[in-house]
């Protein structure tokens, strides 16, 4: 037997490392061959039994147990049964006496079996740790408690040795097992590097501090100091975790590093939330510096503002200003552009919301101080909060409210004007159905036309109004034109709040919001009865005036041009009794200018006379027109169309006439060489119109300022409820159309 101070005869590698841990534990460890005999007995078994534990080395295990106790039953020796196992016996002391002890197998892998690492280490040998089960159960106890808190606690702990050849893992509890799902056989020896291999084999060495970190723990290595470092580590399987280490040196009574410890945490979950806070950190930067307003975050010390952080709005503005915002936090409101009287502005708000803890509005101008009706000047709605509900942090935000200013007040210009127009104005909503559009609003001058207060109106529809003699289908047209969105421009006699009856002329244009969609209609409405009954009596004068010149023309000059060409022709047939060849042919080419004029006179005549155009029969009659203005007028003057039919003798008048002045107009004063008149029906709408190449009209014969010709058309279509248009005509010349509803549309509307 060897010395006290003699190494055992059995070693391993790894055992000093084996050695630090085991020190602290109160199980003794001892290693037999397949035949029982003691191959290795450490210091602890010493303890136990009182005696030098080389002493046992090389003696059958069982001579150190009582006789009677089982064990010595157990045919093949109780250390070679399967693992894990526990055994109670009494062991002989150096004094000669008994104590009992519990011996145990050691952990085993996750099968079940003995692991790799002893398997290796111990070959066909077996391992019992031995229990002291005297009565010291305070020392039993913190002897099983070191164990299992080894294996127990939540960290991941390892155990390297710093001699061996790259520093390997020594020992690993079954946290750091269960977490990584590296067996011990498979990493024991290793060093722990293996934990940054990704799943595609390469190494994560890098990026997002990882090489800071593994270059941190070299240091410490190298140097033999503590360490924490956070590292990207791969389970087994792949999957990504990651490890907060915290990285500790042990040292031998020389003050000689040896191995170190590593407690290792799991914090996976806490990295993914600060990512996450992270995350949301940079949206929310992200919506605050686009957001459309000025914001920011200041503190107030009693005495001055200053800014802890503002959005790219406010920064911009700030240094447009001439602020230094190269470093907004702490910086003062002079610091960054505001003049002393605006500074006090903004400090006295903050000074309010802080004494009330309520939010606070204020307005003010950019620039500063500026001219609030200068433009170019910048208006902001202010709205400051405490961020804590009681300082010294306070948020604000700013509007810039020039836009909705302007608006505002364009607004407020436009309710004015129409408040105090002349003509009834209404607004109505949308609906067509019955009981029809709303009207949403009314000015002065509808109340005043109509007889009714506001009040009495609105929310009513516009049909109150209509009686018995209100024009069927003319609201039957507008009510076409409403269903398709589309302005409308009609008259039909309306009824004032006492009864009285009136002709109403309105005209309605829809009212759309940014997406095109029809939200409202407004009504620009004038009581056109004293003018219509003027036009009335003006064409009834006219007609009698055209009449009159028309009897004048056919009896008067038309008799002196017939007697005129009686006496021409007698002239000729004197002249060829004389043999006069010469004089002859001069008097047959006067005769023939004499029969021209009274062909012309009789069509003057035949125009200015009354007409009675049956409802059917104005196609006729404008075919007939044409050939009387080509031969009155001497120019091209054709005719094309449709057999359209009226709905009244009345209407077939009335586009005759304006058929008619738009003829003479473009022949007199266009100076056209060809007009060509058309009378079309399609989608149950007909449309007269009167083309020529002539000059063309003027804009402000267009809008209607000037000739009574323009002015009568519109009159006359107005009466068949037609949509008079004057347009250029492309090419040159004027186009004058009439758009109605023949006969089959009426009825269709009754």
């Amino acid at each position: 037997m060897s010395d006290r101070t003699d190494r055992p005869a059995f070693t391993f590698e790894g055992q000093d490392a084996y050695d630090a841990l085991s020190a602290a534990l109160a199980d003794a460890v001892v290693i037999l061959d397949p035949g029982g005999e003691v191959a290795f007995a450490d210091s602890s078994l010493g303890g136990i039994l009182g005696f030098d534990p080389h002493q046992v080395e090389c003696r059958p295990f069982l001579d150190l147990v009582h006789p009677d106790d089982a064990v010595h039953l157990e045919e093949a020796g109780f250390w070679t049964a399967p693992p894990p196992f526990e055994r109670e016996f009494r062991m002989r002391t150096a004094a000669g006496g008994w104590v009992w002890v519990r011996a145990l197998s050691p952990a085993t892998d996750r099968t079940g079996g003995r692991p790799e690492t002893l398997e290796r280490v111990l070959g066909n040998q077996a391992l019992l740790l031995v229990r002291d089960r005297r009565g010291s159960a305070p020392v039993r106890d913190a002897n099983d408690l070191i164990h299992r808190a080894f294996d127990a606690v939540n960290n991941l702990v390892v155990v390297t040795d710093v001699r061996l050849p790259d520093n390997p893992l020594v020992v690993v509890n079954q946290n750091f097992v269960d977490t990584t799902g590296y067996p011990r056989e498979e990493i024991i020896g290793k060093n722990c590097r293996f934990l940054q291999v990704r799943p595609d084999g390469t190494r994560d060495d890098d990026g997002d501090g990882q090489a800071e970190a593994l270059a941190q723990i070299r240091e410490a290595v190298a140097e033999g100091t503590p360490a924490e470092v956070l590292l990207r580590n791969y389970r087994k399987d792949g999957s990504l975790f990651y490890n907060r280490l915290y990285l500790t040196p042990i040292r031998n009574p020389a003050g000689e590093v040896t191995h170190f410890v590593g407690v290792q945490n799991d914090v996976t979950r806490e990295i993914e939330q600060r990512d996450q806070v992270d995350r949301q950190r940079r949206l929310l930067r992200a919506f605050f510096d686009s957001a459309p307003f000025l914001m920011g975050v200041v503190e107030f010390d009693g005495e001055q503002v200053r800014h802890q952080t503002a959005n790219e709005g406010a920064l911009a503005l700030f240094a447009s200003g001439g602020g230094s915002v190269g470093d907004i936090e702490g910086a003062t409101l002079a610091e960054l552009g505001f003049p002393g009287s605006e500074a006090a502005l903004w400090r006295r708000q903050v000074e309010a919301c802080a004494a009330s803890g309520e939010p606070v509005h204020f307005r003010t101008v950019f620039p500063w101080g500026a001219d609030p009706d200068v433009p170019g000047t910048r208006h902001l709605d202010v709205v400051v909060n405490t961020t804590e509900g009681a300082g010294p942090l306070f948020s604000y935000v700013a509007e810039d409210v020039t836009e909705r200013r302007r608006a505002d007040r364009e607004r407020r210009l436009l309710a004015a004007a129409v408040e105090q127009a002349a003509e009834p104005i209404v607004v109505t909503g949308t609906e067509v159905d019955e009981p029809g559009p709303r009207i949403l609003y009314a000015n002065a001058a509808h109340a005043r036309v109509f007889g009714y207060e506001v009040g009495e109106i609105v929310g009513r529809s516009p049909r109150m109004f209509q009686g018995a003699k209100s024009d069927r289908a003319v609201l039957d047209r507008v009510r076409k034109r409403l269903e398709a969105g589309e302005p409308v421009q009609a008259e039909t006699i309306n009824y004032r709040k006492d009864g009285s009856e009136f002709v109403l002329q309105w005209e309605i244009a829809p009212v759309r919001d940014e997406e095109g969609a029809l939200v409202n209609w407004v009504g620009t409405q004038r009581d056109v009865t004293d003018r219509r009954q003027l036009e009335r009596e003006i064409l009834e004068v006219a007609a009698r005036e055209q009449e009159k010149m028309a009897q004048d023309l056919h009896d008067g000059l038309g008799q002196v041009l017939t007697g005129a060409a009686f006496r021409l022709q007698a002239l000729v047939h004197a002249l060829e009794r004389m043999g006069e060849d010469a004089l002859v042919a001069d008097a047959l080419r006067s005769r023939e200018l004499v029969e021209n004029a009274l062909g012309q006179a009789r069509a003057i005549a035949r125009g200015l006379f009354p007409v009675n155009i049956e409802p059917d029969g104005l196609a006729d009659a404008l075919a007939r027109l044409a050939a009387d203005g080509a031969q009155a007028f001497d120019i091209d003057c054709a005719f094309r169309g449709d057999d359209v039919v009226c709905p009244s003798r009345e209407h077939a008048g009335h586009l005759y006439r304006i058929a008619q002045e738009a003829l003479a107009n473009a022949a007199r004063h266009g100076r056209a060489s060809s007009i060509g008149l058309s009378l079309t029906a399609a989608d149950g709408v007909a449309v007269l119109s009167v083309r020529d190449d002539g000059v063309g009209i003027s804009d402000t014969a267009l809008a209607g300022g000037e000739g009574l010709g323009l002015r009568t058309m519109r009159y006359r279509a107005d009466r068949v409820g037609g949509e008079f248009e004057v347009r250029p005509r492309d090419g040159g010349g004027t186009v004058v159309s009439v758009a109605f509803e023949p006969v089959a549309m009426a009825e269709e509307g009754e």
